[in-house]
Parts: structure tokens; sequence; C-alpha cells
């Protein structure tokens, strides 16, 4: 089978930007620290972005701190010109210990330019506003200057860039202590010589409030998991999010997701209409059922047609239901809200207002919305929007962190390479485990 595409897939696959989108900004103070670049401004493109890290620790006792850096509009509030000539990513352990990532400005600069560009054209021509929803999948939503952006390494007089800083580096440490600060260190030139300014980047350390449970049975495979860095990780509210088909376990021969090794249609796969279930107690916030099963299946005979399709049923079911499939939101009261995506249609179980209770069927699996296969979309989020949210890191108190590898301690989130294979219940599989 083709690699799912995953809800932030679909804006590429939709509109064809000639642009790699990643992720995400927020609101941010500017630093202290500058030698001549006070009239530097930098604050996130999201006006909700948190920084929130991958956190595990080993059998070892090291712990290994994985941070996507946001992405940042950096405005010259000076007189004169401002050439970006570098960046400086500085880090800090818990112990006091140092660490520098360097990144040249010229690679920063062709990584935005082709955002910039494509913000100012769709500016010019007017079709900024139906651009937004498509941005917002991989930033959140976004607060952009007034002006025009630059697309060079020159800032002029009140001109802004975005910088695109998760597409050059993830800052990734391992060692005996934690990663618990970073600051960023703008350099560049100016009429009067070279300059320089820190802004802080504070890290917002994050582990599951609620409790919750795996929302599938089976034998599972669980894709593009956040170690994918092109993938979930690259889009605001899904950052720490996978998708869900069924598999043979690990060890055997092949790995079976369908009935046939040519399947047709949905229903020609094994985990469809598999139900779905609550992963915790809560309200459900949303619901979106206007995404036919017939279209999900047209697509999956001719992926060429997606984009016709799309086209077709935007109007009718709008940007969300149209990318996502079928979906639910269910809201947990602790500022965190599971989304399922994909859900066939017909079969959703509850309706806005209704109350869940953990392992209680919502839905069944379909191929609906961005899809290459039935499988079942699920993240964690801070709030029930999903163009806006802050993707959150989960931990199910049904899989332990050895069941991922058993080298792992603990961890914030499934964390086991791009993929991981299970069986759930896991207690019916690795009952030592719990031991």
């Amino acid at each position: 089978m083709r690699r799912f595409m995953s809800v932030s897939g679909a804006s590429m696959a939709l509109f064809a930007f000639l642009f790699a989108i990643s992720s995400i900004s927020g609101v941010m103070a500017a630093g202290e620290k500058s030698s001549a670049g006070g009239a530097l401004e930098m604050r996130f493109l999201s006006v909700s972005k948190k920084i929130i890290p991958l956190v595990w620790r080993d059998r070892r006792e090291f712990w290994t701190t994985d941070i996507k850096l946001p992405e940042v509009v950096l405005t010259n509030r000076g007189t004169d010109n401002f050439t970006l000539k570098g960046v400086e990513i500085n880090g800090v352990c818990e112990n006091g210990e140092g660490v520098a990532y360097r990144l040249n400005g010229d690679l920063l600069v062709n990584e935005s330019r082709n955002i910039n560009s494509a913000i100012n054209k769709a500016r010019r021509e007017g079709g900024f506003e139906a651009l937004r929803p498509t941005l917002a999948v991989s930033f959140g939503n976004m607060s952009l200057p007034d002006s025009p952006l630059s697309e060079s390494a020159v800032l002029r007089k009140g001109e802004s860039t975005i910088l695109l800083l998760s597409k050059v580096l993830f800052v990734h440490h391992t060692g005996i202590h934690r990663l618990t600060g970073l600051s960023l260190t703008v350099s560049g030139s100016g009429p009067a010589g070279s300059a320089a300014k820190e802004f802080p980047l504070p890290l917002a350390f994050y582990r599951v409030k609620g409790k919750y449970s795996f929302p599938l049975k089976g034998n599972l495979m669980l894709g593009n998991l956040p170690l994918n860095l092109d993938h979930h990780r690259a889009a605001m509210s899904q950052e720490f999010g996978f998708d869900i088909v069924e598999t043979c376990m690990r060890g055997s021969m092949n790995y079976v997701y369908s009935t046939m090794s040519k399947p047709l249609k949905s229903s020609d796969y094994i985990i469809f209409h598999r139900e779905i279930l609550a992963a915790g107690d809560g309200t459900v916030a949303s619901v979106a059922n206007g995404f036919p099963d017939a279209i999900a299946d047209q697509i999956l005979e001719k992926p060429e047609s997606l984009k016709d399709q799309f086209n077709r049923l935007l109007p009718s079911i709008g940007f969300l239901n149209t990318l996502a499939g079928n979906y639910v939101i269910i809201d947990h009261g602790n500022s965190e809200f599971t989304f399922y995506a994909h859900i066939s249609q017909g079969t959703i179980k509850v309706k806005v207002g209704d109350k869940v209770k953990m392992g209680m069927p919502i839905g069944l699996v379909g191929n609906t919305g961005n899809s290459t296969g039935p499988h079942l979309h699920f993240h964690l989020m801070d709030s029930a929007d999903m163009l806006s949210a802050n993707g959150l890191p989960i931990m199910f108190e049904d899989i332990p962190a050895g069941v991922m590898n058993s080298y792992l301690k603990e961890a914030n989130s499934l964390v086991d390479s791009d993929n991981l294979y299970l069986h759930s219940p896991v207690k019916d599989w690795q009952p030592e485990l719990w031991k």
C-alpha cells in the first residue's frame, strides 16, 4: 500500500503548492541580549504556538529531547537595511551545559523564499483568504505583517520575512541531562557593520493530563509517528498524531492490509469498518459526516481524481470535512481534545453535546477525506479548532513505554521510529509489562 497521507498532506494534494509547508508558531517577546541588532523584532508566526518537546528516557538513564523549531516572523524596525547572514540556536541543559547549532543565512532564505513569494502573490491577486485555511493546516492561526514579505536576505525598513526554521533543523539532544532551554540569535549586517540579537524560544514541556486508552483493537501498525519529521510533525495540530492500519504481528512473513493483493474498494481492507473507541471520557465537541464513501472509493480506484473530487465537495461540506473526511472531536475537559478522522460515512454514533466514556464506540474506520486507504488518523490537541490548536504528545494507559522499545523507561509520546507494531489490547499480548 502507498504511504498514508495525513490530514496535513491533503493540503498539498488539494492545492499543489510549490513550497513545502512545514509547521507553526506563536506570539513571543524579544530577548534582551543584542550587539547592534536592536532594531530587529521577532515573534512566532502563529499567535497560539507553543514549542512542545518530545522527551524520553532509556534504561541507561539517558534523556533524549527532540524539539521542532517554530516558524518565526523577523521584522526590521530600524531605518537601515539589514542583511541576514545566519542564525544560531543555543540550548542549555538541566546541569547548565550548553549546545549550539549554527544555520547558514542563505539556507534559511532559500527555504523561506517560496512561502514569502506565494503569500505576496496571493495578496496581490486577492486570493489570500482562499489560501489561508490551507496554510493554517501547517502554520495555525497566522499573524502576518501588513506589508509585503521579503523574498531575499535583505530586510528593508519595516520589512519582514518568515523563517521556516523547522525546515532546516530539528534540535535533537541525547545526554544524561534533559535540554531545558533554547534561544535564537540572528546575525547579519547593515551600513554600520555587523549586528546580532538574541531572542528566547520558551519550551512548553508537556505530559498528558487525562487518562486515555487506545482507540482501536486488533493487530495494528501505527504509521507516521512524531519521529517522521515530514508528515504529521509538519502540521500545527497534528504534530504528535499518527495513522493506524491493520497488520500482521512483528516477525510475520508479510504485512496484511487487505483481503486481496490488489484491493479495489475500501471494504477490501481488513480494518474497514473496525470500531473506533473513544480514547477517554468527555463531551463530543464537533462532528462532520458529509464525505461520501462512494467518492472515497472513486479516489481509491483513481488517485488522480482526488483534486477534482475535493473541488466538487468543498462548497457543500467545507474545508475541514473535505480534508479530514468524516471526523469526531471529543473535549476531555482538561484543555485536551482527541481528533478521529477518515470515518466511514453514516457510521458516526455520537452527536455534538453527547457525553462519552472511555472505550465507547463512536464510529467505524473509513477511507474518507485525504486518505490512500482505510485507516484511522488520531491526534491530541489543545483546543477544538484543528486549524489553530497545538498538537499535544499523548501516552495511553494501556501502552507502556516498553511496548514501543524494550530499552525505553518513560516517554511523553509514542516515539518508536516512524512505525510501531502492536496488538491491542496490549495486556493480552505482553502481560509481562504489567508485572
